[in-house]
C-alpha cells in the first residue's frame, strides 16, 4: 500500500509542477489586465488545467482509499471519516454559497444561477477542508506532544 502511496505523491507533484510551469510560461498569464475569454486566452487555459488536475486528483485518491480499504478491511473507519468530511464540507459549501450575479474587473457581469452557487460551493468547501485539516493537524501534534 505505501508504494501506491508514493505513486500517487509523484502524480500529485508532477501535477502542481506541472501547472505551475504552465501559469508561469504562458505569457501574459500573470498580468492583471488579462481579458477573460471564455474560448480562448491564458485565464481559460489555466482554469481547465487546473480542473482537470483537480479531476486526476480526485479520481486517483478513490482508488487509493478503495484499494487500501479492500487489502485492510480495518481502514474503513478511516475511509468512512474521510468522505465524511469531504461530505460535511460540500454541504457547508452549498448552504453559504450565493447565486449573485459576478461583475468582473473589466465590468463584464457573468449572470449568477446554479452555475455561480456551485462554484462558490467549491471554493467554501475547499476553504472548510483546509479549516478541518489545519485543526486536525493541530489537534495530532498537541496529542503527540502530551504522549511523549
Amino acid at each position: 500500500m505505501k508504494s501506491i502511496g508514493n505513486i500517487l505523491l509523484y502524480i500529485f507533484a508532477f501535477l502542481a509542477a506541472a501547472s505551475g510551469v504552465y501559469v508561469i510560461a504562458t505569457p501574459g498569464s500573470l498580468d492583471p489586465e488579462v481579458v477573460w475569454d471564455p474560448n480562448k486566452g491564458a485565464v481559460s487555459m489555466i482554469i481547465w488545467i487546473t480542473l482537470i488536475a483537480l479531476f486526476i486528483a480526485f479520481l486517483l485518491f478513490v482508488v487509493y482509499k478503495v484499494v487500501d480499504v479492500i487489502k485492510h478491511p480495518t481502514h474503513m473507519g478511516e475511509a468512512i471519516r474521510v468522505f465524511g468530511a469531504v461530505l460535511v464540507a460540500l454541504v457547508i459549501g452549498f448552504i453559504f454559497s450565493g447565486s449573485e450575479d459576478i461583475v468582473f474587473g473589466t465590468g463584464e457581469v457573468f449572470e449568477g444561477g446554479m452555475t455561480s452557487k456551485l462554484i462558490g460551493t467549491g471554493i467554501i468547501a475547499t476553504l472548510t477542508l483546509l479549516i478541518i485539516a489545519i485543526l486536525y493537524m493541530v489537534y495530532d501534534t498537541v496529542i503527540g506532544l502530551l504522549k511523549s
